[in-house]
């Protein structure tokens, strides 16, 4: 099994004479490090503290192969004085010890890794049950098919996903009656240019009014609307303080109201029912003038929000600022305003 050179003394030679099995077990073996031979003589027997079996991992051999970090196999190590008898005892309290230190540090072996992941299911659980939830939650709001079981909320969901036909029937005339305006659905706004650099615009919202219509007798239609001037709101909020600063409306006191009366209705001259210029009394800055809104016709029809008959309206007009001591820095901003407004009036009753 060796050859020797010649020049072996017979000394060593007889050294050298060794069994079989000892030299199986001294070979197989390397030298311990120090620090392992300390640990070895410190560690309380593997009785006391048993090393998990490799069965977990279903690989006995490659598993111990991790745990010393591939210098001994498990078991086997042993001390090169230590009698036979104490190998296997010395051995696997190394490896516990060794499988202990690689834990602490993080290398722990993929036995153990197993055992460790193993002994909380519960958590994995949990986190998984609760990304279900969330998910789920998502895909019941997010999914129609989903609230099938809901007839409330499938109900709810069709009524506003379906499609709603224009209500507005502008061949019917509205039913004789008083109309409110919708404030919410009524608007005016105005523009006009400033010093020929742009065109500024404003508007005013939370109009009130009503008008009382009938069909058989359109010219006796009348209107009449209101509105604070600390509605009017531009796209500055420092103009919106001139407005009613001593430039222009000069307020002290409460925001003085804007009136609208109409005086007489006159119907287009084609005899198109669904036009005509309503004249009236526009009272602005304590200042009161005849104006002329020159009136469109969109159209009657129950509201599907609702069901109320609802009447809508356009309107276009024009007025000069200078007319109710508003002129200031015209004509370089424009002194005549032009002004649209959108009216949807709900009939009373």
């Amino acid at each position: 099994m060796f050859t020797f050179k010649n020049s072996l003394t017979p000394a060593l030679l007889a050294a050298m004479t060794i069994s079989a099995p000892a030299l199986a077990q001294d070979t197989a073996a390397p030298a311990l490090k120090p620090g392992v031979e300390k640990a070895m003589e410190t560690t309380p027997s593997a009785e006391a503290s048993p090393p998990p079996t490799a069965q977990t991992s279903g690989d006995a051999q490659s598993s111990d192969a991790v745990k010393t970090d591939g210098a001994v196999p498990a078991g086997d190590a042993a001390s090169p004085s230590a009698p036979a008898g104490d190998d296997a005892t010395a051995g696997d309290a190394s490896s516990a010890d060794a499988t202990g230190d690689d834990a602490a540090k993080g290398d722990a072996p993929a036995s153990d890794a197993t055992i460790d992941s193993a002994e909380k299911p519960g958590d994995a659980a949990d986190v998984t049950g609760d990304n279900a939830n969330d998910s789920g939650a998502d895909a019941i709001e997010a999914d129609p098919a989903a609230t099938a079981d809901m007839p409330a909320a499938d109900a709810a969901k069709a009524a506003h996903s379906a499609p709603i036909e224009i209500p507005a029937d502008k061949d019917a005339m509205p039913p004789a009656g008083t109309y409110v305006f919708d404030p919410q659905h009524s608007q005016i706004a105005f523009e006009y240019d400033h010093m020929g650099f742009s065109t500024s615009r404003g508007f005013v919202n939370g109009i009130e009014g009503k008008i009382m219509i009938d069909p058989d007798d359109l010219q006796n239609a009348s209107v009449e609307a209101s509105f604070p001037l600390s509605a009017v709101q531009t796209i500055n909020e420092g103009l919106d303080k001139e407005l009613t600063g001593e430039m222009f409306a000069n307020v002290t006191g409460d925001s003085p109201v804007v009136t609208f009366k109409s005086t007489s209705v006159e119907l287009d001259s084609d005899g198109d029912d669904k036009e005509a210029d309503v004249y009236g009394d526009l009272t602005l800055n304590g200042v009161t003038k005849s104006v002329k809104l020159e009136v469109e016709y969109n159209g009657t029809g129950p509201n599907p929000m609702n069901k109320a008959t609802t009447a809508g309206f356009n309107i276009e007009t024009k007025i000069k600022r200078s007319d109710f001591n508003l002129g200031a820095f015209a004509p370089a901003v424009e002194d005549e305003l032009e002004i649209e407004i959108s009216i949807e009036a709900v009939k009373e009753g």
